[in-house]
């Protein structure tokens, strides 16, 4: 930053009448308009240039950059309402430290954790102090608080907000006065940027009642699956409820454009839905069931019919039943050992379900029934065709279009705007495989993490070109179950979710691959 008086940009301005004196400028005389100007106080103001260093990485670079940003600072003639004052110690060869303010008008104080530090500061350093009072001393003396003159060793800022620009900018010249003064210094020419062709809010996801059909009606579908490690789909959809069959079958219907197969799909048959996927239906009540029977549910899903297919990957629809609010009572009940209360937690058979799914390479997608009547707001009107018909009748199930997005998603398609938006002109320019890692606190109920520490998940995948694709993977650490590394994105969910959880640290517990998500930069 710019310390030195000389170096400041400075300018005169000059300061507003009182605001009497604006009240009878009518009635004022010529001659009294003549001499207001001498009247007025004209004040040198300043201004300070700062320059922010900051350091990116870029996937396609080998070494990182270094960003420099020229910022202003326009220094205030009074301390009262600022928020941020700089201060030089006395002493030769010391830091310039940065204070935080506190309290408007005149009550502007040192905030107390700054005033803290610089007293430790001023004791250790040996700085001298000044007295306020009988008993007390001050770091600074009460001269320095009169800003009105050349800036000193204590210096407040004006304040301005983020969105307004005055203070913040600079003129195009000292751009290019530090640009050409960096590349002098450094020895070396500036890295420069280029508009990408595409980019990928341009090729955002565009649906028609929510049915993606720019990847279920993409040409080349087969080719997506190919990469993805499969030749077809097949859909295993587990239900209890009849409410919940003939849910599952219109959306599967209308997302695979089978509008015919909406009135019905025969029981535990394979059905071609098109798009290269079959459906298959099946009632499991004591499966899908909540129970402290989790000891049967090993067998009841090696029992169930279509898990392996050659060449398939296998995706499962399943059926449960889930009260947030009312869970929530019931465990807090448990944990306050109320006579008996049961936690629901330990009755679920999702995670069960999950895991003996899981471990026949099926990754099962959840499904809620719906307690209201779903509408759709849009304007009613005639479909021109079965499937847009059916579709504005589903237009309203939200949680059910979004779990056959989270479904395809799990099988590792990559999406076809992905692939456009990474292009430039004619297929692949830049063949390079794109990593993600991505980390969360899994807090959980807010009421239980008030004693429980919460669990750190982390994912980390990679977007690798096969041919004119996407191929997902994902990567897992070494385990108990068997030894690490990359692994097909299905396959690698298929084997997370087929282990337990670590029983590891709260803090450190990780969970690979503990969305069905990719996670790109």
């Amino acid at each position: 930053m710019v310390w030195d008086t000389e170096n400041l940009w400075s300018n005169n301005w000059l300061d507003a009448r009182p605001a009497k004196d604006k009240k009878n400028d009518s009635l004022q005389s010529p001659a009294e308009e003549t001499q207001e100007p001498e009247e007025w106080k004209v004040r040198r103001h300043y201004a300070a240039l700062r320059v922010e260093v900051a350091m990116k990485s870029l996937h396609s670079l080998p070494v990182p950059l270094v960003v420099m940003t020229p910022r202003v600072s326009r220094l205030s003639k009074q301390i009262n309402s600022a928020r941020t004052a700089w201060w030089a110690p006395r002493s030769p060869n010391r830091p310039l430290l940065c204070l935080n303010l506190g309290g408007r008008g005149k009550y502007t104080h040192l905030e107390h954790t700054s005033r803290l530090a610089l007293d430790a500061w001023v004791r250790l350093m040996d700085e001298p102090v000044f007295p306020r009072g009988p008993k007390d001393t001050e770091f600074l003396p009460v001269s320095s608080l009169d800003l009105s003159g050349e800036p000193g060793d204590f210096r407040a800022l004006i304040p301005f907000s983020k969105s307004f620009p005055l203070g913040k900018g600079v003129g195009l010249h000292t751009v290019a006065a530090l640009a050409e003064h960096l590349s002098t210094v450094t020895e070396q020419d500036l890295a420069c940027g280029r508009q990408v062709a595409k980019v990928l809010s341009v090729a955002a996801r565009k649906t028609q009642y929510s049915r993606d059909a720019t990847l279920l009606d993409d040409t080349d579908l087969q080719g997506i699956m190919a990469a993805a490690g499969v030749s077809r789909l097949r859909i295993l959809a587990l239900y209890e409820h009849q409410e919940m069959r003939t849910r599952m079958q219109r959306l599967l219907a209308y997302h695979f454009n089978r509008p015919d197969l909406a009135a019905g799909i025969p029981e535990d048959e394979i059905v071609e839905l098109g798009c290269h996927t079959q459906v298959l239906l099946h009632r499991a009540p004591e499966l899908l069931s909540h129970g402290g029977h989790h000891a049967r549910r090993g067998a009841l899903t090696d029992a169930l019919p279509g898990l392996e297919a050659e060449g398939t990957g296998v995706l499962a629809l399943v059926e449960t039943d889930y009260d947030a609010k009312e869970w929530g009572r019931q465990r807090r009940a448990a944990r306050r050992e109320e006579e008996g209360a049961v936690d629901p937690y330990t009755l679920d058979a999702k995670p069960e379900v999950s895991r003996h799914l899981a471990r026949h390479g099926v990754l099962a997608q959840f499904l809620t029934p719906t307690t209201k009547k779903l509408r759709s707001k849009k304007k009613e009107r005639e479909g021109e065709t079965p499937l847009e018909a059916l579709g504005m009748e589903l237009a309203a199930d939200f949680p059910g279009h979004m779990a056959i997005g989270d479904m395809l998603r799990a099988a590792g398609l990559v999406h076809p705007r992905l692939t456009r938006a990474i292009s430039t002109g004619n297929g692949l320019k830049d063949r390079v495989a794109h990593l993600g890692l991505h980390m969360r606190a899994q807090l959980g109920d807010k009421h239980v993490t008030r004693t429980e520490e919460p669990k750190l998940m982390w994912i980390l995948t990679a977007f690798v070109p096969v041919g004119e694709h996407w191929k997902a993977l994902a990567y897992l650490p070494a385990g108990r179950a068997g030894s690490g590394g990359w692994f097909n994105y299905a396959h690698a969910q298929g084997l997370s979710r087929s282990r337990p959880i670590p029983r590891a640290a709260a803090a450190t517990t990780l969970s690979p691959a503990a969305s069905t998500t990719p996670c790109t930069s």
